[in-house]
């Protein structure tokens, strides 16, 4: 499964990503809000796990 996880905080987004790809997923690295929608649009991930907390704009705003 293609995962966007969306996290600003570099040493959470490597640990979700050694888990997701353990897990047998492909995940997709964002770093804020503005990457991660740029990143949907190019990768159309099946789930996202979004920060509530970014720069530029939150996980709320992504998701909507």
């Amino acid at each position: 499964m293609r995962i966007l996880v969306a996290e600003d905080e570099a040493i959470m987004r490597m640990g979700l990503q050694t888990m997701l790809i353990a897990l047998g997923h492909e995940p997709i690295l964002a770093v804020d809000g503005r990457d991660a929608l740029a990143k949907t649009r190019q990768y159309v991930p099946e789930l996202a796990i979004l920060d509530i907390n970014m720069p530029f704009m939150d996980g709320l705003a992504v998701a909507d």
